[in-house]
């Protein structure tokens, strides 16, 4: 555990909204108010903006079906669009004039642009976990080959996920710096 996680300065902020209980809006204000809430007796903090628990009701969901079970009917979470979530949280907490970092786990990065955009509007780092989940799928699936479409290269394939998974890494990156030499 990192020092600051044991300083209590990493905050966690669900970026999702029940549809039955409340509105996209009223969804991002109840956000932004709770990490007021959070930053007012902080200096500095780590943010973190996540929209798992959409990804884990519909694992929950899924599994149930086949049971027939109806406990999650009740749940009707929606994400809370990365973009929108990460300028609405730095508009929020600039009043603070408090250090943060925000920091975007979120399904909804998985190209260059996605990155840019959510860089441009204040956050500091993107977790891509759909994007990594699904390069791993299909490693352990073995849909990767080296006559893809992607031309991925045999022995980047016979190689571990982690290579993969910085492949990715380096792409993503290769393709920011390739986007910020054209501004």
């Amino acid at each position: 555990e990192s020092e600051e996680a044991k300083n209590g300065n990493v905050i966690t902020a669900d970026m999702t909204f029940d549809v039955s209980k409340e509105t996209l809006k009223e969804g991002l204000a109840r956000m932004c108010k709770e990490l007021n809430e959070k930053m007012a007796n902080k200096d500095r903090a780590f943010i973190v903006l996540t929209d798992r628990s959409v990804c884990l009701q519909n694992k929950s969901v899924n599994s149930d079906s086949d049971n027939d079970s109806s406990s999650n009917s009740d749940s009707h979470l929606l994400p809370i669009p990365a973009l929108l979530a990460v300028g609405a949280v730095r508009s929020a907490l600039i009043a603070h004039r408090s250090r943060f970092a925000l920091i975007v786990d979120t399904a909804e990065a998985r190209e260059v642009h996605h990155f840019a955009l959510l860089y441009g509007y204040g956050a500091d780092a993107v977790h891509p976990h759909l994007a990594y989940s699904t390069v791993l799928r299909m490693y352990v699936e073995g849909r990767l080959s080296s006559n893809s479409k992607d031309r991925v290269l045999l022995e980047d394939i016979k190689s571990s996920p982690l290579t993969l998974i910085n492949n990715f890494r380096k792409a993503v990156s290769g393709g920011l710096l390739k986007t910020m030499a054209k501004i």
